[in-house]
């Protein structure tokens, strides 16, 4: 088999993956601060590598800008400075995984709306304290699904119940359309809506039975 020509792209990320590797399995090599720059400009999660005593406040920001999920490795004291917290709300619209590496006292009204926004489902990783019905409302108009995530007086109130049958038709009609089938060329689409809406019910009450 002919070997493929390696080309300046190939070569200029062979050289990056080398050396994460050599973070990753000799730590030894960020014993410099220049060196440990380096590792975090490369990839931010190489603040894991480097010895929680050195992981100070400008290269943890650093570490941020380059993957946000290198939050999981910033030190608790460091993530309370406010140049830190600028950063949150942004990297919570990229990647809501990145919610679940904060200590609940940072976690605010906003944070948990840019999670449930981005998906509904996201609800499952919010504080039980911070699901008010506004959030609820969201992340359920968002996804139905996240009904599943809501405090149970929350999801026992008909506008949630809506907003979860609502999803479901819409999934549906989306089906029919992507089929090619349309509810019209067989009965109206009240009777369509309502048989759907019984069925839904039904559905709810068994997911949610014992809860």
């Amino acid at each position: 088999m002919k070997k493929r020509k390696e080309t300046k792209k190939d070569q200029k990320l062979s050289a990056q993956e080398i050396d994460a590797l050599l973070c990753r399995y000799d730590p030894g090599k960020l014993k410099t601060p220049a060196s440990r720059l380096k590792a975090v400009q490369q990839d931010g999660i190489a603040l894991r590598y480097v010895p929680e005593a050195l992981r100070t406040k400008e290269l943890c920001l650093i570490a941020l800008q380059n993957n946000v999920l290198a939050l999981k490795y910033v030190p608790d004291k460091i993530k309370n400075y406010p140049q830190a917290q600028e950063i949150y709300l942004p990297a919570v619209k990229q990647n809501f995984r990145a919610l679940k590496y904060l200590p609940e006292s940072l976690i605010t009204t906003e944070l948990c709306m840019a999670a449930v926004k981005q998906n509904g489902i996201n609800l499952q990783f919010i504080p039980e304290k911070q699901k008010t019905l506004k959030l609820c409302r969201a992340a359920v108009k968002q996804n139905g699904l996240a009904l599943k995530y809501a405090p149970k007086k929350i999801k026992e109130l008909p506008e949630l119940r809506e907003l979860y049958v609502q999803h479901h038709i819409k999934r549906a009609l989306e089906y029919l359309d992507k089929e090619g089938s349309d509810p019209l060329d067989t009965f109206s689409f009240g009777d369509f809506l309502g048989s759907f809406n019984d069925v839904l019910d039904e559905v709810f009450n068994r997911n949610h039975a014992g809860e």
